[in-house]
């Protein structure tokens, strides 16, 4: 039972690494349609929303087979900035 929480569980997050580009891919499809609304433009703007939703689906099955989608969205969230080791000269 537990086994198959653990895979709902990475399946949304599976599906929140493929939303992030499908989105970036929705909004420069609209962009696309918005500056030219007619039949070309709405092929474009879907070829693009199309893209995104391969690029995530892409990168969501790499994330799958490397490392877990719980490493990888941990990763994301808890990365801290790096700080600097030297001071600021005097002018």
């Amino acid at each position: 039972m537990f086994k198959y929480f653990m895979l709902l569980v990475s399946l949304k997050k599976w599906f929140g690494i493929v939303l992030s580009p499908t989105i970036i891919g929705c909004f420069l499809g609209w962009i696309v349609y918005f500056n030219k609304p007619d039949r070309v433009g709405l092929i474009l703007g879907v070829v693009i929303v199309l893209v995104g939703l391969f690029l995530g689906i892409k990168l969501a099955e790499k994330v799958w087979k490397e490392e877990k989608t719980d490493e990888f969205l941990t990763d994301i969230a808890t990365e801290q900035p790096t700080e600097v080791d030297e001071e600021p000269k005097d002018r």
